[in-house]
């Protein structure tokens, strides 16, 4: 089968990117990408990147015009849309042009961010509405597009995997966030807790692996706060140096769809902590296999990480516990079960 994926794609990183280039890799079927053009990107066989203007609002509407366009000019068998906006609006339109059926995976911020406006709510219903067959990637994500009202026999809840990673090296005692800088991911309250965790282990260090609209605002509060183990990496391609065998992952996000750097984390043997937001407590189980806190309570989250810090017993636990739970989150899973939606949507329309 000949599928159109519409996403987001490399050079970008993100969830999004790692889930699709998985997909790639491990479906029986063939795609063509349909993302954004990109000066730093390089040619590839497979890819089509259409022209946008850079400007809120335009980008997508520029981007949703330029990918129906070029969309009539292509052969394939099914759409598949990896998120709403602008990229399922896109795929929305073509599968009324060209009368082929229609896949859109709902990864997070475009159902908890972009759902809760006004101006998108609409456009959303009217996309999820069109779509043949929904993927949420958490029973979280399940659960709000029900109360946005749509048709609960269309949602298919595939949760994203993880491959086999090299195990943490030996190093300096870490807590770790990864991920975008954005309000929705909470980092301002892991910030605030590290000053209490820094108080209990003045040797730990804060390393903040990522990039957004953030960053110099979560810059400014660790100077204001007089914290100044606190290292910003930027996004970074290679995470091996990252991971310490005394390392703690932390994922404090106020909205979280999935959160697949908890998987990463895991199956690299270092003990995680999680809000109690979105689909994280359908990774980490409390206790088991990392701890969870309640949403924006930094000295509840801070008493997590020391937790960890100070009992070896609870390391290894928690380590073991992840380890566990990574077998049953495969990226060949995830592939099998979205060829198989593809398989069901291609022979029932």
């Amino acid at each position: 089968m000949k599928v159109l994926l519409i996403s987001v794609w490399k050079p970008r990183k993100g969830g999004i990117v790692t889930h699709v280039e998985n997909l790639l890799k491990h479906s029986r079927n063939s795609f063509t990408i349909l993302t954004y053009r990109d000066r730093k990107a390089r040619k590839e066989p497979g890819v089509i990147r259409v022209p946008i203007v850079d400007i809120p609002v335009l980008r997508g509407i520029t981007f949703t015009l330029f990918s129906f366009l070029r969309a009539l000019r292509k052969n394939f068998d099914l759409i598949h849309a990896h998120y709403a906006m602008p990229q399922g609006l896109a795929g929305a339109l073509i599968k009324k042009t060209r009368k082929k059926p229609f896949v859109i995976t709902v990864h997070g911020s475009d159902l908890t961010v972009l759902g809760e406006s006004r101006l998108y709510r609409p456009v959303l219903k009217w996309v999820f509405n069109e779509a043949d067959a929904i993927i949420a990637v958490s029973r979280h994500i399940e659960k709000l597009l029900t109360c946005l009202g749509v048709d609960a026999r269309k949602i298919n809840v595939i949760y994203s995997g993880v491959d086999p990673q090299p195990p943490a090296v030996e190093g300096e005692r870490r807590v770790v966030f990864i991920g975008a800088l954005v309000w929705q991911k909470g980092v301002d309250t892991l910030i605030e807790a590290f000053k209490d965790i820094k108080r209990s282990f003045p040797d730990a260090t804060l390393v903040i692996v990522g990039d957004g609209g953030e960053r110099e605002n979560l810059k400014s509060q660790a100077q204001r706060l007089g914290l100044k183990d606190i290292l910003f990496t930027g996004y970074l391609e290679d995470l091996d140096n990252i991971f310490t065998s005394q390392t703690v992952l932390v994922l404090p996000s106020r909205k979280e769809g999935f959160g697949l750097t908890l998987l990463e984390a895991m199956a690299r043997g270092v003990p995680v902590v999680g809000s109690k937001s979105g689909g994280i407590p359908e990774i980490i189980h409390d206790g088991r296999n990392g701890y969870l806190f309640s949403t924006g309570n930094f000295l509840s989250l801070a008493d997590a990480v020391k937790k960890i810090f100070a009992n070896d017993d609870v390391r290894a636990r928690l380590i073991n516990g992840g380890l566990e739970t990574v077998k049953n989150f495969t990226w060949s899973q995830t592939s099998e079960e979205t060829d198989d939606v593809y398989e069901k949507i291609s022979t029932s329309l």
